[in-house]
């Protein structure tokens, strides 16, 4: 009789346990009591020898397709690879992180699309990158600073967008804002220069196109903000930190955490060592045992080789209490918080309870049904909600031959003596760098976002082929005026070839909670002001959105930054905008006459027309209220008259500020009173700086008649006798 015997074999893969049937066949006597020896018979004549029957094995139960196997986050999402070559994403949306061909707020996790062979992944700090099989790279998310490889877009818009430079990669890791790839000649890497690795490519920019470094026999890095790591496959670490100089070797590391001045370094025997601003290193008891290093909430977590997590803190020695903090096969490396790959395929992630930074609450994450598309967002039916208010315009960019041209119509400071930009490349990388106050991925090419100098705005330039730089600046201001004040939230560059870009402003006034003066008083948002830029032929369309952050909060809206970005576009003689849940149709307006050329030193607004005067008989024509762009650009003209006065300049101020005001006071609406008020504030201040005390006091009382204010009022009981 043939018996079939079972034998077990367990194999684990990085804490994933599978299991292995073996089957064997064993052959027994028959006939008699016991049994014989192999080869004989009963009576011991040579026996017929049989063979057995091949048993094939049954075959091994197939991988869960749906379950995780890889788990990376951002600041805010987070992703993770399936066993069938699959991508989940969740978190937020705004930059098109999670993959779904749109920057639209997006309920749970959803897999990206158009993604069904990723053999790995990884996730920066507003992007994501997997490799496919066949070696090929695709991103999506920001790419502001490179990390989509091309030249010129800011962000993906939810698409895949692939890395056409790089081929045959094995395996990714990422930084914040940095990518590199393992391929059969070495390392490739791409996004925010590294300067130790990336010191022989042009400086034009702090962003770097897909090239090699000087890496060879790596196993797998580490992406850090203060050090970085390689580990080499002949059990070498090397790591270099932000600046020039050259990796060096860390010997005896299985993984590495840096903290600012502080680096933690878990070793191969088990021991997890702290150094501090190059002092000797400290073992950390805590973390014993620890062959993973990640941080959260200002902790050291550590991953045990039995899948438990351990915590350490500087500035606590009571130790973190993590739910269901075990069974766990990986931590994920990232900006956005605790995240584990259980070893059964799940995602896990922590939120803090309570504030004393101990306890943290887990929760596995909803995955989605595999290989089920999404359903595209509805596009929005309804009217524009009453908080909404929104104006379409047509505008005529001015010109100039060159970007340095540019330069000195924008973004040169007048009362600054500082040289000019030496070549195109570094006006570019001047007028990019004033926006955001970091060099972007407009300095490598396609629209440039800037800001002019003294409050005056911010605009949007393009090149055309011929080389022609074309621009609009009354988009908006960046201040940090007494009273106001507004702050640039989000840039979008949808598209180069098309000319489509969206700026998103918060503007904020002086609030207080409770008697005016005390320290409750502050900046609380009150609007969001939204620009969608448009390109149309030798014109250029603008769309201005005004969000009532009051109204939203009364009638229970989200928050403006939750909302999808407006979207613009035109159908026969309509433009339509998608906006605030809503959607508008405006006519298409007629472009103004062409601007004038370079020379001008900034926006010139209607009202600043001359107007020939009439006959001493007749009276005066009667002028049009001024547009909101007149009225705009009155509120940056009077903006720059207040920085003449910091600045001692009070003949410059007091003309800037008369002309905005000879705008303002003919304009009707809450931001043209708002202006007013403002800019009446500013001529007193100018009354006060001259000695005029009784002009001043008048300028006051008329600003606090347009709006009352806490700063104007205090500064008028100043002046009383």
């Amino acid at each position: 009789m043939a018996t079939r015997l079972l034998h077990t074999a367990v194999v684990s893969d990085a804490g994933c346990l599978s299991v292995v049937l073996v089957w064997s066949v064993a052959l027994g006597a028959c006939g008699g009591e016991g049994s014989t020896a192999p080869g004989s018979s009963v009576n011991g004549a040579p026996a017929v020898t049989s063979v057995a029957p091949v048993v094939e094995p049954p075959p091994a139960p197939p991988l869960d397709p749906s379950r995780a196997v890889a788990v990376a986050h951002g600041a805010a999402f987070g992703c993770a690879l399936r066993a069938n070559g699959r991508v989940v994403c969740w978190g937020s949306n705004t930059q098109g992180t999670l993959g779904q061909g749109h920057t639209d707020p997006v309920e749970g996790a959803r897999e990206v699309i158009g993604l069904e062979d990723a053999i790995a992944m990884a996730a920066g700090d507003s992007s994501a990158c997997a490799v496919r099989a066949g070696g090929a790279v695709v991103c999506w998310g920001e790419g502001r600073s490179g990390e989509l490889g091309g030249e010129g877009e800011q962000h993906s818009g939810g698409h895949l967008v692939p890395i056409s430079e790089v081929s045959g990669a094995e395996a990714i890791w990422a930084g914040l804002s940095r990518y590199c790839v393992r391929v059969a000649e070495g390392v490739m890497c791409w996004g925010r220069r590294d300067a130790a690795l990336d010191g022989s490519l042009p400086l034009s920019s702090d962003a770097t196109p897909p090239h090699e470094v000087a890496l060879e026999g790596v196993e797998r890095m580490l992406l850090g903000w203060h050090q970085n790591h390689a580990f080499l496959r002949d059990g070498r670490v090397l790591v270099w930190g932000p600046g020039p100089e050259a990796p060096v070797e860390l010997a005896g590391a299985r993984a590495a955490l840096s903290r600012s001045s502080d680096e933690f370094v878990a070793r191969i025997d088990g021991t997890v060592v702290r150094s501090t601003s190059g002092a000797a290193p400290v073992e950390i008891e805590a973390l014993r045992g620890a062959r993973e290093l990640v941080e959260c909430a200002s902790r050291v977590v550590g991953l045990t080789d039995d899948g438990r997590l351990l915590s350490f803190s500087p500035y606590d020695d009571t130790p973190a209490s993590f739910e269901r903090g075990d069974d766990l096969a990986a931590l994920a490396r990232g900006e956005g918080g605790l995240v584990a790959l259980t070893r059964a395929g799940g995602v896990r992630m922590w939120s803090q309870a309570g504030s004393t930074g101990r306890s943290f609450v887990a929760h596995d994450l909803v995955m989605p049904p595999t290989g089920v598309a999404p359903a595209a967002p509805a596009p929005p039916t309804g009217p524009l909600p009453s908080w909404c208010t929104l104006e379409v315009r047509a505008v005529m960019p001015r010109s100039a031959s060159s970007v340095r041209e540019l330069w000195e119509a924008v973004g040169r400071d007048p009362r600054a003596d500082d040289p000019p930009p030496a070549d195109d490349a570094e006006a570019r990388a001047w007028l990019c760098e004033s926006l955001r106050g970091s060099l972007s991925g407009c300095a490598r090419g396609g629209p440039i976002t800037f800001a002019r100098p003294n409050y005056e705005g911010t605009g949007l330039a393009w090149i055309d082929a011929d080389g022609t730089a074309r621009w609009v600046d009354q988009l908006g201001t960046v201040s940090d005026g007494t009273e106001e004040a507004s702050f640039l939230e989000r840039v979008e560059v949808r598209s180069s070839a098309t000319l489509e870009v969206s700026f998103e402003y918060s503007e904020a006034e002086q609030s207080c909670f409770g008697e005016e003066g005390d320290e409750t008083c502050g900046l609380s948002e009150v609007r969001r002001r939204v620009f969608v830029v448009l390109g149309r032929g030798a014109s250029a369309l603008v769309a201005e959105l005004e969000l009532d952050v009051d109204t939203m909060r009364e009638v229970g809206t989200g928050p403006p930054g939750g909302l999808p970005s407006p979207r613009m576009r035109v159908e026969d003689d309509t433009v339509v905008v998608e906006a605030c849940g809503g959607i508008a149709r405006r006519p298409l307006p007629e472009p103004p006459a062409p601007a004038p050329s370079s020379g001008a030193a900034g926006p010139i607004p209607a009202a600043a027309a001359a107007v020939p005067e009439a006959p001493a008989p007749i009276p005066e024509p009667a002028l049009p209220p001024p547009s909101s762009a007149d009225v705009e650009a009155a509120a940056q003209q009077c903006g720059s008259g207040f920085a003449r006065i910091g600045a001692g300049d009070l003949p410059g101020a007091r003309r800037e500020i008369e002309t905005a005001l000879r705008v303002l006071e003919r304009a009707e609406g809450e931001r043209a009173h708002r202006a007013l008020g403002a800019c009446l504030y500013n001529l007193g201040r100018v009354d006060e700086g001259e000695g005029d005390l009784g002009g001043a006091r008048a300028a006051y009382r008329r600003s606090l008649e347009v709006r009352p204010n806490a700063t104007v009022q205090e500064r008028l009981r100043g002046l009383e006798p």
